[in-house]
């Protein structure tokens, strides 16, 4: 692999070399970049840094997204991703967040 490169390493496979995302190491930065992504999987990624229980709903999570999400404060990764989706999040009983599509957007 050379500077520049990235392989995936997948059940003891190493796959081909390919080009590697510019914005992979931004995690060391404290953020997290997306482009064209799925909301599922931003939502996710996310969760991980999240305390509680976060979750998107099926519909919101088929929107498609990109940006830059601050990893340390996932209430505020939450909250710029409402003001960029049509998506609001619900907490219920203080640890259980829910991603879901803005009611005016059904």
């Amino acid at each position: 692999v050379r500077q520049g490169e990235t392989v995936r390493l997948h059940d003891g496979v190493v796959g081909l070399p390919a080009p590697a995302d510019g914005n992979a190491g931004a995690w060391k930065d404290g953020m997290l970049v997306v482009e064209n992504q799925p909301l599922g999987a931003v939502v996710e990624e996310i969760a991980r840094y999240h305390h509680g229980y976060l979750q998107v709903t099926p519909e919101a999570a088929r929107l498609r997204v990109s940006g830059a999400l601050p990893l340390g404060d996932s209430h505020a990764a939450l909250l710029a991703l409402s003001a960029a989706v049509p998506v609001e999040v619900s907490t219920t009983a203080r640890w259980w967040s829910t991603v879901r599509l803005r009611r005016e957007h059904k």
